[in-house]
Protein backbone atom coordinates (compact mmCIF):
# COMPACT_ATOMS: atom_id res chain seq x y z
CA UNK A 1 0.00 0.00 0.00
CA UNK A 2 2.30 2.49 0.93
CA UNK A 3 4.75 1.27 -2.46
CA UNK A 4 1.68 2.46 -4.21
CA UNK A 5 0.69 5.26 -2.32
CA UNK A 6 4.36 6.54 -3.24
CA UNK A 7 3.75 5.88 -7.00
CA UNK A 8 1.04 8.29 -6.53
CA UNK A 9 2.73 10.86 -5.07
CA UNK A 10 5.15 10.41 -7.00
CA UNK A 11 3.39 10.63 -10.60
CA UNK A 12 1.39 13.75 -8.68
CA UNK A 13 4.81 15.59 -8.63
CA UNK A 14 6.21 15.06 -11.63
CA UNK A 15 3.60 16.00 -13.41
CA UNK A 16 3.32 12.08 -14.96
CA UNK A 17 -0.79 11.75 -15.43
CA UNK A 18 -0.11 8.49 -17.40
CA UNK A 19 1.68 6.95 -14.95
CA UNK A 20 -1.29 8.11 -11.69
CA UNK A 21 -3.68 6.59 -13.93
CA UNK A 22 -1.93 3.52 -14.45
CA UNK A 23 -1.41 3.55 -10.38
CA UNK A 24 -5.05 4.43 -9.65
CA UNK A 25 -6.90 1.96 -12.14
CA UNK A 26 -6.23 -1.12 -10.40
CA UNK A 27 -8.10 0.30 -7.56
CA UNK A 28 -10.71 1.68 -9.62
CA UNK A 29 -11.25 -1.87 -11.41
CA UNK A 30 -11.69 -3.15 -7.86
CA UNK A 31 -14.37 -0.81 -6.51
CA UNK A 32 -17.02 -2.48 -7.13
CA UNK A 33 -16.58 -5.58 -5.63
CA UNK A 34 -14.87 -4.27 -2.53
CA UNK A 35 -18.26 -2.17 -1.99
CA UNK A 36 -20.03 -5.27 -2.41
CA UNK A 37 -18.07 -6.22 0.32
CA UNK A 38 -18.44 -3.66 2.82
CA UNK A 39 -22.11 -3.50 2.01
CA UNK A 40 -23.15 -6.36 3.91
CA UNK A 41 -27.10 -8.15 4.38
CA UNK A 42 -28.38 -4.60 5.10
CA UNK A 43 -26.30 -2.04 3.06
CA UNK A 44 -24.11 1.07 3.93
CA UNK A 45 -25.61 4.54 3.37
CA UNK A 46 -22.83 4.63 0.90
CA UNK A 47 -24.28 2.74 -1.46
CA UNK A 48 -27.65 1.25 -0.20
CA UNK A 49 -29.51 4.49 0.80
CA UNK A 50 -28.32 6.37 -1.72
CA UNK A 51 -29.72 4.25 -3.96
CA UNK A 52 -33.48 4.43 -2.41
CA UNK A 53 -33.07 7.87 -2.52
CA UNK A 54 -32.58 8.02 -6.54
CA UNK A 55 -34.79 5.68 -6.98
CA UNK A 56 -37.41 7.54 -4.95
CA UNK A 57 -36.82 10.56 -6.81
CA UNK A 58 -36.79 8.77 -10.02
CA UNK A 59 -40.32 7.55 -8.99
CA UNK A 60 -41.33 11.09 -8.55
CA UNK A 61 -39.96 12.30 -11.61
CA UNK A 62 -41.64 9.63 -14.19
CA UNK A 63 -44.70 10.67 -11.67
CA UNK A 64 -44.79 14.01 -12.72
CA UNK A 65 -43.64 13.61 -16.59
CA UNK A 66 -43.68 9.93 -18.02
CA UNK A 67 -40.03 9.63 -20.04
CA UNK A 68 -38.73 6.89 -22.72
CA UNK A 69 -35.28 7.54 -21.61
CA UNK A 70 -33.86 8.20 -18.13
CA UNK A 71 -29.96 8.80 -16.99
CA UNK A 72 -28.40 8.22 -13.60
CA UNK A 73 -25.38 9.28 -13.19
CA UNK A 74 -23.45 6.93 -10.55
CA UNK A 75 -20.16 5.43 -9.94
CA UNK A 76 -19.70 1.51 -10.64
CA UNK A 77 -20.08 0.47 -7.27
CA UNK A 78 -24.04 1.81 -7.03
CA UNK A 79 -24.44 -0.81 -10.47
CA UNK A 80 -24.99 -3.89 -9.01
CA UNK A 81 -27.63 -2.50 -6.43
CA UNK A 82 -29.33 -0.81 -9.06
CA UNK A 83 -29.59 -3.37 -11.03
CA UNK A 84 -30.93 -5.43 -8.56
CA UNK A 85 -33.54 -2.53 -7.85
CA UNK A 86 -34.53 -1.74 -11.38
CA UNK A 87 -35.34 -5.31 -12.26
CA UNK A 88 -37.50 -5.85 -8.90
CA UNK A 89 -39.58 -2.96 -10.09
CA UNK A 90 -40.02 -4.64 -14.00
CA UNK A 91 -37.44 -3.11 -15.62
CA UNK A 92 -35.76 -5.45 -18.32
CA UNK A 93 -31.71 -5.16 -18.93
CA UNK A 94 -31.09 -4.00 -22.01
CA UNK A 95 -28.13 -3.79 -24.45
CA UNK A 96 -24.49 -2.61 -22.52
CA UNK A 97 -22.22 -0.12 -24.14
CA UNK A 98 -18.74 0.53 -22.37
CA UNK A 99 -17.49 3.70 -23.31
CA UNK A 100 -13.73 4.55 -22.00
CA UNK A 101 -13.26 7.22 -19.31
CA UNK A 102 -9.53 7.25 -20.17
CA UNK A 103 -7.17 7.34 -22.16
CA UNK A 104 -3.18 6.14 -20.97
CA UNK A 105 -0.78 7.67 -23.13
CA UNK A 106 3.32 7.48 -22.74
CA UNK A 107 4.59 10.86 -21.78
CA UNK A 108 6.06 12.83 -24.56
CA UNK A 109 10.09 13.09 -24.53
CA UNK A 110 11.15 16.39 -23.55
CA UNK A 111 7.30 17.77 -22.84
CA UNK A 112 7.34 19.87 -19.58
CA UNK A 113 5.84 18.43 -15.93
CA UNK A 114 5.23 19.99 -12.77
CA UNK A 115 8.08 22.11 -11.10
CA UNK A 116 8.47 23.25 -14.84
CA UNK A 117 7.65 27.31 -15.81
CA UNK A 118 4.81 28.51 -13.76
CA UNK A 119 3.61 24.44 -13.40
CA UNK A 120 3.50 23.59 -9.43
CA UNK A 121 2.37 20.15 -7.99
CA UNK A 122 -1.00 21.11 -6.99
CA UNK A 123 -1.59 22.77 -10.39
CA UNK A 124 -1.00 19.27 -11.69
CA UNK A 125 -3.14 18.10 -9.04
CA UNK A 126 -5.67 20.03 -9.83
CA UNK A 127 -5.62 19.18 -13.31
CA UNK A 128 -6.04 15.48 -12.93
CA UNK A 129 -8.55 15.70 -10.38
CA UNK A 130 -10.61 17.92 -12.60
CA UNK A 131 -14.27 17.60 -11.93
CA UNK A 132 -14.65 14.32 -10.00
CA UNK A 133 -15.15 15.07 -6.49
CA UNK A 134 -15.24 11.78 -5.33
CA UNK A 135 -11.49 11.13 -6.00
CA UNK A 136 -11.03 14.08 -4.10
CA UNK A 137 -12.85 13.04 -1.12
CA UNK A 138 -10.67 9.69 -1.76
CA UNK A 139 -7.67 11.65 -1.40
CA UNK A 140 -8.98 13.56 1.72
CA UNK A 141 -9.74 10.10 3.32
CA UNK A 142 -6.59 8.68 2.43
CA UNK A 143 -4.43 11.77 3.99
CA UNK A 144 -7.15 11.44 7.06
CA UNK A 145 -6.44 7.86 7.37
CA UNK A 146 -2.69 8.10 7.29
CA UNK A 147 -2.88 11.04 9.46
CA UNK A 148 -4.63 9.19 12.47
CA UNK A 149 -1.52 6.37 11.50
CA UNK A 150 1.08 9.01 12.17
CA UNK A 151 -0.11 10.41 15.60
CA UNK A 152 -0.75 5.99 16.26
CA UNK A 153 2.73 5.48 15.83
CA UNK A 154 3.90 8.83 17.68
CA UNK A 155 2.26 7.73 20.64
CA UNK A 156 3.43 4.25 20.90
Amino acid sequence: MSAMFGKMMTAVTTGNSAELKRTIAPLMSEAESFITQIEGEDGTVLVTERNKHVMNKLDEELRVRPLKRVAIFYGAGHMPDLEKRFLAQGYEKGTVAWADAWTITDPVPGAAVAGGQGFSAADMLIQLIGDNPELMETIQQVGEVLQKISKQAETE
